[in-house]
């Protein structure tokens, strides 16, 4: 039973450092994201079939996304018996367009 404490623990510990330092306690975050794609996707990548063996690279996006996301706790199971078994974290993410007919 030890073992399954420990793990408990730090299932616990790693739940509420990644909100807590990745998430900023689900403060909006509001910037730019950098973007990569598979050049399978990406028509623009100049993507051959016929170099490297036909497997497709990943590649930077030429558009910087600007983007505001969030996340959230939202309680789960409120009998739940460990704390990180009650809630989840949610993700919200919306880009913001400036251009017109950008999406």
């Amino acid at each position: 039973k030890g073992g399954e404490e420990r793990r408990a623990a730090n299932d616990e510990f790693q739940f509420e450092t990644y909100y807590r330092s990745i998430q900023s306690n689900g403060a909006e975050y509001r910037g730019e994201w950098t973007t990569y794609g598979s050049t399978t996707f990406i028509p623009e990548s100049g993507f051959d079939r016929n170099e490297n063996g036909g497997y497709p690279g990943i590649v930077m996006a030429k558009r910087v996304k600007k983007v505001i996301s969030a996340a959230m706790r939202v309680l789960k199971d409120e009998g739940a018996e460990r704390r990180c078994d009650q809630d989840v974290i949610v993700h919200e993410e919306f880009e913001i367009t400036s251009e017109k007919g950008e999406e």
